[in-house]
């Protein structure tokens, strides 16, 4: 189902998402098996475990000392997946984790969203640029977010945006790039405010050298 309508506020992952399935074929010394397996119960599984994530793109193969599994499902999920497995490594919870949307892009292929996410409670921005695909085999679904409503979730996404535009890479390309047309910038009046200065002065400067070029 498709859905294009992220707005930049606070998201947050639902329990339908820890609840989404993934295909796993388990091996270790006792042999092979294949099975079924939620999110949920794979980062209850690794708890407290050292294990090593290869992104395969269409599979992960995450590696203990004692076992191997190798996941699928839909490159979205596996993307989601990844990204919980390696913030659960560092002792981050899932529900600690907010999503914030930068941009929906569409393409031939399908549409993608693109977000950075923020582990709240270690106070930082752990993914500073996570795009998830909405297409053919992708597996997407609106229902793995959940936004959060109120004025106090409000002042959380300025505060968030506000750290990504100054902190990141990303964030401070996108503030140079939108000196011209893309792409926008949430929550920042002030730089908005700059910006359009910048903007002005860069073309004035411009036309007063095609002025300059014109009379030689």
């Amino acid at each position: 189902m498709k859905w294009h309508r992220f707005s930049p506020v606070a998201y947050y992952l639902s329990e339908k998402g820890l609840a989404f399935p993934l295909q796993q074929t388990k091996t270790s010394a006792n042999g092979s098996s294949d099975g079924q397996i939620s999110i949920w119960e794979l980062l209850k599984e690794l708890q407290g475990k050292n294990y090593r994530i290869d992104d395969q793109f269409t599979q992960l193969v995450v590696t203990t000392e004692y076992d191997s599994r190798i996941l699928r499902t839909g490159t979205c999920i596996l993307r989601l997946t990844n990204l919980l497995l390696e913030s659960w490594k560092q002792g981050i919870k899932p529900l600690d984790l907010r999503w914030f949307w930068l941009e929906t892009e569409e393409f031939d292929a399908g549409t993608s969203h693109t977000f950075f996410v923020v582990d709240e409670e270690g106070d930082r921005i752990v993914c500073e640029e996570m795009t998830l695909i909405e297409g053919p085999g992708s597996k997407f679904d609106r229902a793995v977010f959940e936004r959060h409503y109120g004025s106090r979730f409000s002042g959380l996404a300025a505060y968030w945006y506000g750290r990504f535009y100054q902190e990141t890479k990303l964030g401070r390309r996108r503030v140079a790039a939108s000196i011209w047309i893309r792409p926008k910038i949430f929550y920042r009046a002030d730089l908005r405010s700059d910006l359009r200065l910048i903007r002005f002065l860069l073309i004035a400067i411009l036309l007063c050298l095609i002025v300059l070029l014109v009379r030689r």
